[in-house]
């Protein structure tokens, strides 16, 4: 952690740790799914980069198709207002030059307002592995630690919750509700 302090990108990457986002997710976040009042990202979107010449950047469904909340940390949210208010006075202060390409409401983007591409996450990302004297970490590994934290917690309240006595009566309706544990 302490290598991403003030690294470029850093709120990208941190925001990757403790959210378990996927890297298109993270780079296809808007600020319109960021609900600050109420501590949730809304994950509805990915931004696919080009694969041959000619093709463009293009926000696309998500790869199962299933959109989801997530609440951070309040560290999280208060790092993306930091960021946001940081972005706003760049676009100022850019003006005429800061060109979003028809994407103005990216929460990640270029230092001039344009999607941000994987490649150059990935060479900030590995820049700062580097200055952490990690080797063989890819981005998308980033995910790991909080998907087994999030699973776990769910798995023990689906213990407990299986656990509990229920009158006869009931059973039907517990089996009926342990998709939501």
């Amino acid at each position: 952690m302490q290598a991403l302090e003030g690294a470029e990108h850093e709120t990208i990457i941190k925001t990757a740790m403790f959210t378990g986002m996927r890297e298109g997710e993270l780079l296809g976040l808007q600020w319109s799914c960021v609900d600050f009042d109420r501590g949730i990202i809304l994950v509805n979107k990915q931004m696919t980069h080009p694969r041959e010449k000619g093709d463009t950047y293009r926000l696309a469904s998500l790869k199962n198709d299933k959109p989801r909340k997530i609440q951070p940390a309040p560290y999280v949210m208060d790092m993306l207002k930091k960021h946001k208010i940081k972005q706003m006075a760049e676009r100022l202060r850019l003006g005429a030059i800061w060109n979003d390409e028809g994407f103005p409401d990216l929460v990640f983007t270029g230092a001039t307002g344009a999607p941000l591409s994987y490649q150059i996450l990935t060479r900030h990302y590995k820049k700062a592995l580097e200055a952490a004297q990690i080797e063989d970490h890819r981005f998308h590994d980033l995910r790991h630690p909080y998907v087994k934290h999030t699973t776990k917690i769910f798995s023990l309240r689906l213990k407990f919750f299986q656990a509990q006595p229920v009158p006869d009566a009931l059973r039907k309706t517990r089996g009926a509700f342990l998709h939501l544990w």
